[in-house]
């Protein structure tokens, strides 16, 4: 018999910021966890960003594989902005789901549109601004909204803005944020059956990307979570429970701006469009005009038909020229990524140039690399020609700034926190071993783990391992129905037609 199972993701979390909240007593729970289970560091992707890092963890993969390279990639020529149809390779709700496993996901950052599993399925992050479609069956919408008070995939857009102006209101709008994702996860497991149940907490992310540099806000948000961490794991007190992280934060110091030191070099051409001089001149930037959209209800038409290379000409601050994609001959597409070469001609010279920079400036550069060095895989092609992996506190940055190496503050920037590529994982339950990990797991070794932890075995193409010194007690393997079992959706309508009846008839009474 497999052991039922709790996953906990706290995206950006880093034990630099969960001990010290631990040795002062503040995270009772965290501190049971570390004391009672097994924890280790959990080495993050390249690059180190929310998209090809949870999506390692959900497929067992490396980028290369599953093709969410990051944020923005290009694939055959062109940029494209990722999103979950560009996910290559199953995730393990996916082939859980095969074996009848009944799960409960909620907020998984890296899937939309919601995927169709034996169970219930919410998205997150992915999900374009003001859509509706973030629930597989979609039957329980209304359900899901009365319990928590309106669901929500992602912070209202915009919410830079507020904290720049309001940081206590800011704060309030990240702990809603993990409220609505606790009520939500706490519903769903109380009133519907499940082996799996998944919560994933963006809000640590955005809390550290701003508050970083604010103790007191810091601990309140931890221990308001470690709070509900614990009533979510009092849901089944005979399920194992692995949490984790997509990557670790370190504090905001300096922004590297490569497309800066690029245009230095004749390598980089701003854009220098109509739509781009015209969108400068009258102060609008990309956040100004979605917000209007949103307002209008335009927003997800026109998202829809406005091809990408229309979008990258809107400022994304006030007055800022942008990178013409087409016309440079090496780019930064995305933070913390790497080059794509429109001229491989060039690529020898710019790399000895980034090496000779990393040897002076220590705190700028970590590593560089080609590509085949970091990815491997069909969808590698995604990748840039060159990665580059940012040292400690550093950030690389997209944007045209007027010099090549400043404090975020001077380009509109108010966060104080950055990515660094080291995540955490812990577990703990009935058949989980109390020991240290180390520093050797990778973010493609938690999906084969968690498929062992039901006795599902993990596909051959998967790059993970199970780490299988974790669990007390061996696990006998499952055989696969080999589709997707539908019996789960066809009982919760029944149940939803028979609740409406009810309904019905106690109106009826009451007239």
């Amino acid at each position: 018999m497999h052991q039922k199972m709790i996953m906990i993701g706290l995206d950006g979390c880093d034990f630099q910021i969960l001990k010290p909240m631990i040795a002062n007593g503040n995270l009772p729970f965290f501190q049971e966890i570390l004391r009672g289970g097994s924890h280790g560091i959990l080495k993050s992707t390249q690059p180190i960003n929310t998209v090809p890092s949870w999506a390692s963890i959900f497929t067992g993969v490396n980028p290369g594989k599953h093709g969410l390279i990051d944020f923005v990639f290009r694939e055959k020529g062109e940029f494209i902005v990722a999103s979950g149809r560009h996910r290559m390779v199953d995730t393990i709700w996916e082939l859980l789901s095969k074996y009848n496993i009944r799960q409960i996901v909620v907020n998984d950052p890296i899937s939309y549109p919601p995927s169709k599993i034996n169970g219930i399925f919410l998205t997150g992050f992915l999900t374009p601004p003001g859509s509706t479609n973030f629930i597989y069956p979609a039957e329980i919408r209304d359900e899901v909204d009365k319990a928590c008070g309106g669901y929500r995939t992602d912070l209202p857009f915009g919410f830079e803005e507020t904290i720049a102006h309001d940081r206590s209101k800011g704060f309030e709008l990240i702990n809603d944020l993990a409220r609505i994702d606790f009520e939500t996860a706490k519903h769903l497991a109380r009133n519907h059956e499940w082996d799996l149940l998944s919560l994933t907490f963006t809000s640590t992310d955005r809390l550290q990307h701003f508050y970083l540099d604010d103790e007191e806000r810091m601990k309140n948000h931890y221990q308001m979570l470690d709070g509900m961490m614990r009533e979510i794991c009092e849901l089944d007190s005979e399920a194992n429970v692995m949490i984790m992280s997509d990557h670790g934060f370190a504090p905001l110091q300096k922004c590297f701006y490569v497309n800066s030191w690029l245009r230095e070099r004749k390598y980089v051409k701003d854009q220098r469009s109509f739509l781009n001089r015209f969108l400068s001149k009258t102060n609008m930037t990309g956040s100004k005009i979605m917000s209007l959209l949103l307002r209008l209800r335009l927003y997800s038409i026109l998202d829809k038909i406005v091809p990408d290379r229309i979008k990258r000409q809107v400022p994304s601050v006030s007055g800022e020229s942008r990178t013409d994609y087409k016309n440079s001959s090496a780019l930064l597409a995305s933070a913390d990524n790497g080059l794509y070469f429109n001229d491989l001609s060039i690529l020898g010279s710019i790399r000895t140039e980034l090496e000779v920079l990393m040897a002076n400036n220590q705190n700028i550069l970590q590593e560089i690399h080609l590509r085949d060095e970091v990815y491997w895989g069909e969808y590698s092609r995604r990748a840039p020609e060159i990665t580059l992996l940012p040292a400690y506190g550093c950030e690389i940055s997209p944007r045209l700034a007027q010099s090549w190496l400043e404090a975020p503050s001077k380009v509109a920037d108010i966060r104080t926190g950055t990515h660094r590529p080291e995540g955490i994982f812990m577990a703990f339950g009935p058949n989980i071993r109390k020991t240290d990990l180390g520093a050797t797991l990778r973010t493609w070794d938690i999906a084969p783990t968690v498929l062992h932890n039901f006795g599902v075995p993990a596909p051959e193409y998967m790059d993970g391992k199970v780490i299988d010194y974790l669990f007390e007690t061996e696990i006998q393997p499952l055989e696969s129905t080999g589709v997707v079992s539908g019996s789960y959706r066809s009982q919760l309508t029944e149940r939803i037609r028979k609740l409406k009846k009810q309904q019905l008839s106690k109106e009826s009474g009451r007239s």
